[in-house]
């Protein structure tokens, strides 16, 4: 801890130090080039040398670590380019060619290394603008100088200002390509050994990595050549670039310089050097991040073969891209495999794998043997450990063909689902989250059973876990749209059997399961023994506390199969849901709707035996009388009457008349009670209300041909309803008023 506190103080005294170091030598510099500005308006040539050798002689600090002494190096810069500007000027003014080589001649005999050197090519940039015959001469001889200085700090920013001379005068031919390789090799040199300056590798590779751009800015130089044809890259180029990344032997500057070669030239250099840039890749350092130098280069090619179309798919296909490129990476895997970590083999696999699906996506077995290589890698029986950044990589793996194919396609790859058995069931469930967003995003469809016995493997997890999760897969069920259907409703069958241990997921998957099953069931394209599946479900969601619910899915299996189901499965929705309703729904709210659930399907079924409807009618109407408050009583009453007269069905008129009678009776004894006891304004309003419904009933019923009512049950029900809603209560009730006036214009229309 000690020694810890101690080189932390070290390294804060250190940039502190330079801080101050940086602002003395600025200060100089400054200074020293204000009197070289005023000797150049005063045309003074030696004292405009004197003072440049002055200012650049700041450059030979030894105090300043790379970033610092960058920040010097362009103050210096600023006023080297106006030391240019009056070179031009003098040698111009002059005869050009005899200035020009006293004046290169004189600045080398500056006093020290590092001036002389920035003077020297600050004249010599001049020399090759204004005497082309001196140009490869004197560019050779300033490469040449530039060797002497061999400190990796001064030495790589003395060549990066070479560089900035002459990058707009250099020739385009082949002396160029020489310059600026040479040029490139020893600034890479340059920049790989100034890891060493600050003595923490850390921290040197920070710091060298903003540096960067400077060794690259050559490539990219180079790049612009029209003189770089695919001939002179390929033979002449590429192998040199290549042989100083494998040579410098850095992790920071071989990322980085592959990465280079990938993005500054062009697409069809790229396709043509394929085999030399892949037979680099198992002789990088162990700690290079192979996954980010193959997903560059496979992106570039994606990006070409998008915008070149079959032609360039072609060419890919005639020179073996894919299967060279899988080579190359299953060769760097070996060639590391006990230095690189499964995270790192993983994402190596997950560029291969965008970039097949991407570039060949009708070609589905590339993407059934990449994920076969994976799962290979961490296979149970001794494969490589899988920690959480490897699971989590897998993830992103098993995305990338969900994102790109129908999911059934996905599913049908056999290393999918065998890849999906390696990761943990947390990661498992991330998988199902994002496989359940896209199918209610995208409205995917499983028509296949083993599709979809594929896709339960991998989102069971969600149907045995938390309310959310099971929430989540409930969700899904009604993608599952397998045919045949009898072998949907095995399915369905095969899901309910695998969540009915827990009571959670029964009770909210189970609807889904139901109402999922009744869109084959109603076809009647099943199995007959299969119309008892509904009904079983139905049971396991109330005995797991979900009896209303389950009362509705008994009463929607009947109206859905009523035409196609024998009578004995009708019979057995509507007594299970009787049983569920007498003996577990007590709420006087949920009562009445329940009540109105059981008496709209019993009007709905019109197939069942007269018998048996009449034995489940008496049960309703004995139903009614039991509720709590005698409005409930009545209004349900009402409804049931429609249970006696079917649009295809049952025609009781009688029935009809007489449970109309038992609401009129209902109402008069609320009135009764109403007479008896207080009641508020809006409860001693509901007997006008409910005559007007009441009226409504009579009226729809003798529209409908029930010759049992007659003209004068309707006017006695007419002259209550009139006399009841001109009562001082219901006098001033505007709604009331208007809703008796309106039913009782019906009348006229019979």
């Amino acid at each position: 801890m000690l020694l810890i506190v101690s080189m932390a103080s070290a390294h804060d005294g250190v940039s502190q130090g330079e801080g101050a170091w940086l602002l003395h030598s600025t200060k100089t510099l400054k200074r020293s080039g204000f009197f070289m500005q005023q000797a150049i308006e005063e045309a003074s040539l030696d004292e405009a040398l004197r003072h440049s050798a002055v200012m650049l002689g700041e450059l030979r600090t030894n105090a300043l670590g790379p970033l610092k002494y960058f920040e010097l190096y362009m103050t210096a810069l600023n006023m080297l380019n106006v030391l240019e500007q009056y070179f031009m000027e003098y040698i111009t003014s002059h005869d050009t060619e005899t200035a020009a080589r006293g004046l290169y001649q004189r600045v080398q005999h500056a006093g020290n290394v590092i001036p002389r050197l920035y003077l020297l090519c600050t004249v010599g940039s001049c020399v090759v603008k204004t005497c082309p015959d001196l140009a490869v001469k004197v560019m050779r001889d300033m490469e040449d100088m530039c060797k002497g200085v061999q400190h990796p700090i001064r030495g790589l920013f003395l060549r990066a200002y070479l560089l900035h001379c002459v990058k707009s005068i250099l020739p385009d031919d082949e002396s160029s390509v020489r310059f600026l390789l040479e040029n490139f090799i020893e600034m890479n040199k340059l920049w790989v050994r100034m890891k060493l300056q600050d003595g923490m590798y850390h921290m040197g590779a920070k710091t060298r990595e903003q540096l960067a751009d400077l060794v690259g800015k050559n490539l990219t130089q180079l790049s612009h050549l029209e003189y770089l044809d695919y001939d002179v890259y390929s033979t002449r180029v590429l192998p040199k670039i290549l042989d100083q990344v494998v040579s410098c032997n850095d992790t920071l500057a071989q990322g980085y310089l592959m990465e280079c070669v990938t993005a500054a030239f062009p697409d069809e250099f790229q396709v043509g050097t394929i085999d030399q840039l892949l037979l680099v890749l198992p002789k990088l350092h162990p700690t290079v991040d192979l996954s980010s130098v193959l997903g560059a280069m496979l992106d570039r090619l994606a990006q070409y073969s998008e915008n070149g179309g079959d032609d360039v798919i072609r060419r890919l296909d005639e020179i073996e891209a894919f299967v060279k490129i899988q080579r190359a990476v299953h060769a760097s895997i070996v060639a590391h495999h006990d230095d690189m970590s499964g995270e790192a083999i993983v994402s190596l696999y997950g560029g291969l794998l965008t970039f097949a699906t991407s570039v060949y996506p009708e070609r589905i077995q590339y993407a059934d043997e990449i994920l076969g290589r994976v799962h290979g890698v961490f296979r149970h029986d001794g494969g490589k450990e899988l920690d959480g950044r490897a699971e989590k990589k897998i993830i992103h793996v098993l995305c990338i063909p969900l994102e790109t194919y129908p999911l059934e396609t996905t599913l049908g790859i056999e290393n999918f689902t065998h890849l999906v058995h390696v990761v943990s069931v947390e990661k498992k469930k991330e998988l199902a989250y994002t496989v359940a967003g896209m199918i209610s995003q995208r409205g995917d469809v499983i028509s296949e059973y083993a599709s979809a016995q594929s896709l339960f493997d991998i989102v069971d997890v969600l149907a045995l876990g938390d309310a959310d999760d099971v929430s989540t897969f409930s969700k899904m069920v009604h993608c599952f749209k397998i045919e045949p259907g009898r072998k949907r409703i095995e399915f369905l069958s095969e899901v309910s059997h695998g969540i009915q241990a827990r009571e959670t997921s029964v009770r909210y998957i189970g609807p889904s399961l139901v109402l999922s099953s009744l869109d084959v069931l109603r076809t009647g394209d099943v199995d007959s023994s299969q119309y008892i599946f509904p009904i079983h479900v139905a049971q396991k969601v109330a005995d797991a506390g979900g009896q209303a619910v389950a009362l509705s899915l008994l009463l929607r299996t009947a109206v859905a199969c009523s035409h196609v189901a024998s009578e004995k499965i009708l019979y057995e929705c509507f007594e299970r849901a009787c049983i569920l309703f007498e003996d577990y729904i007590h709420d006087s709210t949920q009562c009445r709707v329940c009540l109105s659930s059981i008496l709209d399907a019993l009007y709905h079924v019109d197939t069942l035996d007269p018998e048996t409807r009449d034995m489940l009618a008496f049960k309703t109407q004995s139903y009614c009388s039991k509720l709590l408050r005698r409005k409930d009583q009545c209004q349900a009453m009402m409804e049931c009457s429609r249970v006696y007269w079917q649009e295809h069905g049952v025609k009781n008129g009688a029935m009809v008349l007489e449970t109309l009678s038992r609401a009129e009776r209902t109402i008069h004894a609320l009135q009764e009670q109403n007479s008896i006891m207080e009641r508020s304004e809006q409860d001693a309003r509901v007997p006008g209300y409910l005559l007007v419904e009441l009226l409504a009933h009579y009226i729809s019923f003798k529209t409908l041909g029930v010759h049992e009512i007659h003209t004068d049950d309707i006017q006695r029900i007419v002259d209550l309803a009139r006399k009841e809603v001109a009562s001082e209560v219901c006098q001033h009730d505007d709604v009331l008023q208007k809703y008796c006036s309106v039913t009782c214009s019906r009348v006229d229309r019979i």
